[in-house]
Parts: structure tokens; sequence; C-alpha cells
């Protein structure tokens, strides 16, 4: 179980006093997630980057090394000590800007779930943390304070830095602050957080109020039974795909635009069963995949598919259970597979894809990414149960970031419009994997009900 309290709330409200105050209390460790949005920010301005372009600050943040807490309240960017740097004038002029792109956000996000999952949880502190980044945070807290209490604070943080100012202009700050970044992220408490009003109180009463009086414990995570899983994910991806790829001459284009690090969808196109096995060559992580129940009604293969990371789908309805499981995998922060086609379909044509892939990635703000695999259906055609060898080509498409939905429902069109960027991206991985063939049907139909 990973535990977190997460606490939202504008600037100055007092996030990250209250959340230094509860971590120390729950003897967690804290996150501010500001911090990080103003390193990627410092590095794009350091590196004379257009802060109008979340894909290619994305790119140079992704490559980049970013530490914090270590010591406890410290950043560091590829090893250098930024901590006060990142609070200058400059960063956070162009923070607002920088914090909007999607890309940026779904990568920072990514990064913060992944921080979680290797602590076990911790206390973290921002603007979307309860609504979009740990949705089933156990604990969730929406912190407020009026706008001249606000103000003040950060009058006086200023002073403390030695950046003089006067307090009308650090109240235009904060306002243009709020302006901006409610453009991206609408700062709203999710309907099941605390909300408290820290105007005029002492930070040790708030503290209280959100800790260990507020119900919020510290949790130590037994990990040992999904660490075993994944070294038996090791295990068997060595096993299989070492000899596959010499029996079927596998070729990866493209492997570099998988994401490191981080929760991300798997879009593979999808002509075969043994599509599943070919869609971890991309990369060395774990892959849950949602398949078929089908595959999981024989005892050994679900017990094989659960060990591997898959869980079960069943097709042709809103199956909320699979939807449910592939959400925890990708907050947890692991990439999840899902057949966008649904089914096997045949020949070369990419159509009819379904919403879900695309649903998830949207409503928790993490990348897609379209996979071609050509040649699969030479492999295993429908009815065949012995494979025969032929070349495999894999083709990886560029990430696609859905855009940032904020604090609000994920709305139908916005959904649609990232399945047809899916489509039209997977097509064009499809057709570089496969070689053409005049004989090949245009159709892209879909195989009998015995797949």
């Amino acid at each position: 179980m990973i535990h977190v309290v997460a606490i939202d709330g504008p600037a100055g409200s007092g996030k990250s006093t209250v959340a230094r105050g509860v971590a120390s209390a729950l003897g967690l460790e804290v996150l501010d997630t500001g911090a990080m949005y103003r390193a990627v920010t410092l590095l794009a301005i350091e590196r004379g980057l257009d802060l109008g372009d979340g894909e290619v600050i994305a790119r140079a943040a992704e490559e980049a090394v970013l530490e914090l807490g270590d010591p406890p309240g410290s950043v560091r960017l590829d090893g250098r000590d930024v901590s006060a740097e990142i609070r200058g004038p400059a960063v956070s002029a162009g923070v607002s800007e920088v914090s909007s792109h999607p890309a940026v956000r779904a990568l920072l996000r990514a990064r913060q779930r992944e921080w979680a999952e290797q602590r076990g949880g911790g206390v973290i502190e921002g603007r979307d943390i309860g609504t979009v980044v740990f949705t089933d945070a156990p604990v969730k807290v929406f912190l407020t304070a009026d706008e001249g209490e606000r103000a003040r604070r950060r009058h006086r943080d200023e002073e403390d830095a030695a950046r003089p100012a006067d307090l009308e202009s650090v109240r235009d700050a904060v306002d243009r602050r709020d302006s901006l970044d409610n453009r991206t992220t609408p700062l709203a408490p999710a309907p099941d957080a605390v909300v408290i009003d820290t105007t005029g109180r002492d930070v040790d009463d708030v503290v209280k109020e959100v800790g260990p009086a507020g119900g919020a414990r510290p949790v130590t995570a037994d990990r040992r039974g999904d660490l075993g899983k994944r070294t038996f994910y090791r295990v068997a991806h060595a096993l299989v795909l070492t000899p596959f790829k010499a029996i079927f001459w596998v070729r990866v284009r493209g492997r570099e635009k998988v994401p490191r690090r981080g929760a991300f969808v798997v879009a593979p196109s999808h002509r075969s069963l043994m599509d599943i096995f070919f869609t971890a060559y991309i990369t060395r992580r774990r892959i849950r995949f949602m398949a078929k129940q089908e595959l999981f009604e024989e005892p050994f293969l679900a017990w094989l598919f659960t060990a591997l990371g898959g869980f079960s789908v069943e097709r042709g309805s809103a199956d909320r259970a699979a939807l449910r499981a592939g959400q925890a995998a990708l907050e947890g922060g692991e990439p999840v597979a899902i057949f966008p086609e649904g089914t096997r379909r045949h020949g070369r044509e990419i159509t009819d894809l379904f919403d879900g892939g695309a649903y998830l990635a949207t409503r928790l703000g993490v990348p897609i990414v379209p996979v071609g695999i050509g040649g699969s259906e030479q492999i295993l055609a429908s009815g065949k149960t012995l494979p025969r060898p032929h070349k495999v080509a894999i083709v990886v498409g560029d990430p696609i970031y859905p855009p940032d939905h904020g604090a609000g429902r994920v709305r139908r069109q916005e959904v649609s419009n990232v399945t047809e960027k899916v489509r039209v991206e997977l097509q064009a991985c499809f057709d570089a994997g496969v070689p053409y063939d005049p004989a090949a049907p245009p159709s892209g139909g879909e195989l009998g009900q015995d797949q």
C-alpha cells in the first residue's frame, strides 16, 4: 500500500510549512511538487529554451537528473544545488507558463508517483495532488487562507530570502500567479478532502488537525509479494524474449521514445496473440497488460499472466473493474498496455478504436505510447495453435500527451480526440512495421469470436 497524505492549496496557504510538520509527526518524507516545476523552469531558462514550447522543455526535463529532499528541503538539478535559485524572480515569473504545458505536467506527475512508490508513500503538497495525481490518497487536505494573509506570508518569505519588496507588489504578484495557474489547473478541493482555513491559525494546531489527530497514520508497506512478481517478470522476460528474438528476427525501432520513468499507456496494434509478448520488447520495465477474460480461465495461464502483470477485461462491455485495475497500476507508476483495437484484427487498417486507454491517460495525465507490430499475423494466424517463424518489426511512435483537464471531469470529446490521435500515430507505426504486400486485404475488420 502506498500511503500518501495529499495537501493542496493556493500559494501562501501554508502548504509547505504544514507538510513539513505533518511529515515530521508521521515519520514520512515530504515532496514539494511546486519545487519540481520551478526546477524545470530554471532548466529551461538556463538552456535558453522557449518557455512556450512544452514538448521541448519536457524532453530536456526527461534527460535531466532532478533530486529533491536529500538533505531535506534541498533541490538538486544535474547534481547542482539550486534550492535558492528556483525561488528567484526569473523562475517565479516563468513557472506558471512552464507548468501549463501538458507534456511537462505528465512527466512530473509520473515522477511524483514514482517518488511515492519508491518510498511507500509520503506527504506530497501541490495544486492537484488529491484531484489528479493521487486520487486514492487515504488523507486529502485542502488548505486555504484569505488573500491578505497569503500576501503577508509571501512578503515575509521574500524578506527572509533577502529579496525586499513592498507588500502591495507581493499582493499583486500573488493575484497574478493565481490567475495564471487557474487557467491550467483550476484549483479546487477533492470531493473527499478536508478543507482547512489557516488564516490566523497556529501551525502546530493545523499540523495536529491534518496529522494523527485527523486520521493520518504512518504505514509501512510490505512489498515483498510485488517484488517477487517483478523478479519473476524479469526472469520470464529474459527466458522467453531472448529466444523469441532469434526465432522471429525481432527488430525494434524507436525504443528511445519509451519513457524511462513513471507511468504511461502502451497502445499496440493487435494482429496476433503473440503481440502480448512482442509488446514487452519495447522496455525492460514490467508492463501491466489488459487481456481478455478467456486467457484467465485455464488455471496455469491465469497464474502465468497474473504473475507477468496481466489483468483481465470482459470484452464488449465497459469493464469498470479492469479500468480500476489499469488506473491503480498507472497510479503506482507502472506502464499499462491496452490494445485499443480491443480484439485481434486482420489487414493493414487501424480503425474503430476503443476509448479505454485514452480515458485512463487523460484522467491521470500520463502519455500514450503507440506501438506498431508488423509480422505477428503471419506467425500465429486466426484458428492456428502453433506459431511459425516470420520476421517481426516493432515500431514505437512519439508519445501522445493528453490535454490537462485539471480537477474537472474528463469530457467525452477530450477522450475521443486523444483516441483519434492514437489511431493516426498507430497507423503510421503499423505501416512502418509491415512491408507493403499487394495481396494484403485493406480491411481492418474484426476476426471471428473464437479469438
